[in-house]
């Protein structure tokens, strides 16, 4: 059993390859212009070297989220999935540490002709419990706030 047997099509994953075009544009795209000295030229540079450390963090952060982005849509067109026979089948199976923190702040106390808010958070953390397998081992800690 393999890594891509996870997934339903795992011949796109190739598309993964494909986040590394907005690097290669990048590259390909630095310094296509030629230098022309001008008579206003010594102020433009004074004020992009002022801005020239955020801008050139800006573009790398822009460049990296692209990249991101299409690793992410081909990873998501490849469908991976968490069968039985999947490799990502133990972590749907290992235990589960739930913590539910309940608001008992006076807003969710007081409701005069409803149900109380809080009195639907206590309900709604009973089903969240139940909901629980207690096959799996699975531990709850419930905290009011």
């Amino acid at each position: 059993m393999n890594l891509f047997d996870g997934f339903v099509h795992p011949g796109l994953l190739v598309g993964m390859a494909l986040a590394a075009v907005p690097l290669v544009i990048h590259l390909l795209n630095r310094q296509r212009y030629k230098p022309m000295p001008w008579a206003a030229m010594r102020f433009v540079l004074a004020a992009y070297r002022k801005t020239r450390r955020r801008a050139q963090l800006e573009n790398l952060l822009l460049l990296l989220l692209r990249m991101l982005g299409i690793a992410l849509l081909a990873l998501a067109i490849s469908r991976p999935f968490t069968g039985d026979q999947s490799p990502l089948a133990a972590l749907a199976q290992s235990r589960r540490d739930v913590v539910l923190v309940l608001d008992a702040s006076a807003s969710t106390g007081y409701r005069p002709d409803v149900q109380a808010t809080f009195e639907r958070i206590v309900e709604r953390a009973r089903e969240i419990v139940l909901e629980l397998d207690g096959g799996r081992d699975d531990r709850v800690r419930v905290i009011v706030a």
